[in-house]
């Protein structure tokens, strides 16, 4: 039997093994880079911090006046407030660097699961997209972490773990609410005391916000996104299928057609296969593609969805990574091209259905 000093020796030799102690380190150098040489995201400052350090002042509730450009839930403000605590280059540095913890622990699951080659993890990683959400300093990262998390929550059947994973979906739930209703639809056959424990964190979160936020948080949430702000990005950096139409002065109807058929697409496949990598895949990129407001960084939701195609077909994936580099085509023609970007969602939407559409139907 281990004394009191053998289990002091052990719980210490684990906490500074070279399996630990190696990715700390390179956390820490990263911080540390980071702070010194990146610059200072504008939605970091602008955004999140700014609306962070008002609301610990007293001086706004949250989606009021001069913080209208506030879209993420109000218990983001959770991990907020720690990082304004810090000097402003440092918190902004944690946070990117978070960010980049949250993307490779979101690709590993699916790595896993499709025996994918360490390269393609890299490419689904290191893309313009990603650099996009660095240089904003935007929280998107966190939503896919919770998505990974809900993926294994469910295959282990673990209800708290979902609840973690909802959480953080709900950070920035706008892109992710097809991944969040087929977590909802797989859990159907879970006990009632399961659901409560799945659904605990982010009905807490929602329950402290009314007092903290006011009772009317949820319509000042909604109205907010109707109301201009400022510094808010400018129509011309916006990527959806809608921009893509009006570029190429395509009607809006065939547009909406096209919408309801992805949509009833994906929901045929949630019907005949439940939750898979499949339609995990297809809800994320499904979701981007119908979204009304979808940006350049939001496309780092999609890795799982790359890492799914590459594990089908290795040339598509090369063409898809090759995709997120499109933004490169403002240097020569100006945001006139933004629209563009948007080939990288509809490559991998086509591309999930062409490699997985038998194996739906037979099913």
């Amino acid at each position: 039997m281990l004394n009191s000093k053998d289990l002091s020796e052990s719980r210490f030799r684990r906490l500074f093994s070279p399996r630990l102690g190696v990715p700390v380190a390179i956390v820490a150098a990263l911080v540390i880079v980071m702070a010194r040489s990146w610059p200072l995201g504008p939605d970091y400052y602008y955004t999140y911090f700014s609306a962070t350090q008002a609301w610990l002042r007293g001086a706004t509730r949250l989606y009021d006046q001069g913080f209208h450009n506030f879209y993420n839930a109000p218990w983001t403000l959770v991990l907020l407030v720690p990082l304004v605590w810090l000097p402003l280059p440092w918190g902004g540095a944690v946070l990117n660097v978070l960010s980049l913890v949250a993307l490779a622990f979101a690709a590993h699951p699916f790595r896993k699961e499709g025996q994918i080659s360490v390269l393609f993890v890299v490419l689904a990683v290191a893309n313009l997209h990603t650099f996009d959400l660095l240089i904003r300093g935007q929280v998107d990262a966190l939503g896919l972490a919770g998505v990974a998390i809900g993926w294994i929550a469910f295959r282990r059947e673990q209800p708290w773990l979902m609840s973690t994973g909802f959480w953080l979906m709900s950070l920035k739930p706008n892109n992710l609410l097809l991944a969040g209703v087929l977590f909802l639809i797989a859990m159907r056959r879970w006990p009632l005391l399961d659901w409560v424990r799945a659904l605990s964190l982010p009905v807490v979160s929602l329950g402290i916000s009314f007092v903290l936020f006011g009772l009317d948080w949820p319509v000042r949430y909604v109205k907010n996104f109707s109301i201009p702000c400022e510094p808010c990005y400018a129509s011309e950096w916006i990527v959806t299928l809608w921009r893509a139409a009006g570029a190429l002065h395509i009607p809006a109807m065939p547009v909406v057609f096209l919408c309801a058929l992805a949509m009833l697409a994906f929901a045929y496949a949630v019907w005949r296969v439940g939750l898979t990598w499949t339609t995990l895949s297809l809800a994320l990129a499904t979701n981007l593609a119908v979204t009304p407001y979808g940006l350049g960084y939001h496309y780092v939701l999609l890795i799982p969805a790359f890492l799914f195609v590459a594990s089908r077909s290795r040339p598509l994936a090369v063409v898809a990574y090759a995709l997120t580099w499109t933004p490169l085509l403002r240097l020569r023609w100006g945001f006139a091209v933004t629209w563009v970007d948007f080939g990288y969602v509809l490559v991998l939407l086509m591309g999930v259905w062409w490699m997985s559409w038998r194996d739906i139907v037979e099913s």
